[in-house]
């Protein structure tokens, strides 16, 4: 729905197709998935977010096609050896990434991240980082040799599998 020209996106509807679940407190007025909270608003009994923290509470990226008056998401499930996770992928400037911090703790692996050197150091082994707030990040095409992990995308499931070699 819009609200002073702003759109709103029902979050639990979004939550379900994810599969995670969230948390609402009413006196607030904020919604929480995980440890990442937004500002939300009721209408009638649902519970709307701004587009914008769609992405925030569950990582992804969105477009907005104002011609066609359609918001889209795109949010990669990450499998762990198998297993759904909760690790962030971003896509900038059409690559993916993930957190590289959050990548080596689930790897059980140390990582050294060089701000200035906009690098991060894994096994006397090297990748790029690019900084998302003040997360470093890694594209997913550098984990192989940074951590000797096997990666693959399935842009039809719409997973990020992530195993050991």
């Amino acid at each position: 729905f819009t609200l002073s020209e702003k759109i709103y996106v029902p979050v639990w509807a979004v939550a379900g197709a994810l599969k995670q679940g969230i948390v609402w407190d009413a006196n607030k007025n904020i919604v929480q998935a995980g440890k990442k909270s937004a500002e939300g608003v009721v209408k009638g009994d649902v519970i709307y977010v701004a587009p914008q923290s769609i992405t925030s509470l569950f990582g992804g990226n969105q477009e907005i096609d104002k011609e066609k008056k359609q918001l889209s998401f795109e949010v990669l499930t990450v499998l762990w050896q198998g297993k759904a996770v909760q690790l962030d992928v971003q896509r900038l400037d059409g690559k993916l990434v993930v957190p590289v911090l959050s990548l080596a703790e689930l790897a059980g692996q140390k990582v050294v991240w060089d701000a200035l050197k906009k690098a991060a150091t894994a096994q006397e082994k090297s990748a790029p980082v690019t900084q998302v707030g003040e997360c470093p990040y890694i594209s997913v095409d550098d984990i192989p040799h940074l951590f000797n992990l096997n990666v693959a995308v399935n842009d039809e499931a719409h997973t990020l599998e992530i195993r050991h070699q």
